[in-house]
């Protein structure tokens, strides 16, 4: 895996200048990212605050290519470096979730700032970062990684569920200082409430743009699904391929 590379396109700035008509308000998408558009098709286009952080991206992007990783096209090293990344016509999933849809609706993921590689220590086989700082979105880092710097491919399925409850409730990831998968801890007394208390708690937490297009059985079980993704020991939090399994039943 490691030795697999795609080559990038060196872009001169004036290419970029045109492509997005000198960095115009207009092609703006975001802070620092533009619309642009090179022979013929768009691209977006990342000012990156420095040279290192540009090259710890195109370490990792370029090492493996995924449907669902936003592709990176090329690069352009001026007084500041830019990034050309393909373009993701149908936007962000939500404007507070760091996960875009291409134009055939499939996802995309970004925003590899402060993504670094893991390090797995021989002698007790433990993946982990290795670094004194802690460094992430705040609200989908997992709380072995915040106490021991420790990395399992259960990482990914905390941060699945933590956007898969952004999705439910409408919510963003922090709210009201207190953490989004918090809100959801209700479900640990359910059995002790009854069954309509705990739905009367959902029925508030869900988004009410959900209502109709949304069945209530699908509802909950997505709502639970995204509670065990959640779980605080990695242990009791399913696989991806459990979770797979789960929401395939229900379509």
């Amino acid at each position: 895996m490691s030795k697999l590379k795609h080559l990038l396109i060196n872009f001169s700035l004036e290419e970029l200048r045109i492509a997005t008509e000198d960095f115009n308000e207009t092609s703006a998408i975001s802070t620092a990212m533009y619309r642009g558009r090179i022979g013929g098709s768009y691209v977006a286009i990342k000012k990156i605050n420095s040279e290192d952080a540009a090259r710890r991206i195109i370490d990792i992007l370029t090492k493996f290519n995924h449907l669902n990783v936003v592709r990176l096209k090329g690069c352009c090293y001026q007084r500041r470096p830019y990034l050309v990344f393909e373009f993701a016509e149908n936007g962000s999933l939500r404007d507070c979730l760091n996960v875009l849809i291409a134009m055939d609706w499939r996802a995309k993921i970004s925003g590899f700032g402060l993504a670094k590689p893991v390090i797995c220590k021989e002698e007790n086989k433990r993946m982990n970062w290795n670094e004194s700082v802690v460094v992430g979105s705040k609200g989908y880092l997992v709380p072995e990684y915040l106490t021991d710097g420790l990395a399992s491919l259960k990482v990914d399925v905390f941060a699945y569920g933590i956007v898969l409850l952004e999705l439910l409730s409408g919510r963003e990831v922090t709210m009201e200082g207190k953490l989004l998968k918090d809100f959801v801890n209700f479900l640990v007394d359910c059995g002790l409430e009854g069954s309509s208390g705990c739905l009367d708690k959902l029925n508030k937490f869900w988004d009410p743009a959900l209502e109709g297009d949304c069945p209530l059985g699908d509802a909950i079980c997505l709502t639970l699904l995204a509670k065990a993704c959640t779980e605080e020991d990695h242990f009791h939090r399913p696989t991806m391929n459990d979770v797979i399994k789960a929401i395939s039943r229900m379509v």
